[in-house]
């Protein structure tokens, strides 16, 4: 394993975490965040950096293109599966044990896939795009549950409230 790769796999992690750190605190439901595009577009410059040195397979992108069809199904059902309700006129969200084992599921999957991959350490390289894939669908999913139960999504000014009240 070489420093980039090292580099790639320290920044996955800690995203991860990030996320499941925030996936399980109470707080607002936003239409914005940049994190998830942040970390498909960091992701998809490691792929593309690798895809110039290795010119990656058909059958690598088919079972890329499967792990983000999985994951994307998992962020569906992890947005079904976490807690809303309104607080302050704005709807809030919580994910639990169930959210999580699916977050551990989903990584699992992904990284998995790294078996059936001609290309090393693609699985690796690609997990933060995977990330920002994933997270992408299951705030867009938890947005339409939020609309549909007729809660409104929350303004920025409730981030800083939330900041506010823990600090």
């Amino acid at each position: 394993m070489n420093m980039d790769q090292l580099l790639n796999g320290v920044v996955a992690l800690a995203a991860l975490a990030w996320i499941l750190g925030k996936q399980m605190r109470p707080g607002p439901v936003r239409e914005r965040s940049l994190m998830p595009f942040l970390f498909l577009a960091a992701g998809l410059v490691q792929v593309l950096r690798l895809a110039l040195k290795t010119p990656l397979p058909l059958s690598d992108v088919a079972v890329l293109a499967g792990s983000l069809a999985v994951g994307c199904a998992l962020g569906v059902a992890r947005a079904y599966s976490m807690r809303l309700w309104e607080h302050d006129g704005a709807a809030w969200r919580q994910g639990g044990w169930l959210n999580a084992t699916l977050w551990l599921v989903s990584l699992g999957l992904h990284l998995g896939s790294d078996l059936l991959l001609h290309t090393p350490d693609l699985g690796q390289v690609s997990l933060l795009a995977h990330l920002g894939a994933v997270v992408l669908v299951q705030r867009e999913v938890l947005l339409l549950r939020a609309r549909t139960a007729g809660l409104t999504p929350a303004p920025r000014e409730a981030r800083q409230r939330r900041r506010a009240q823990q600090g």
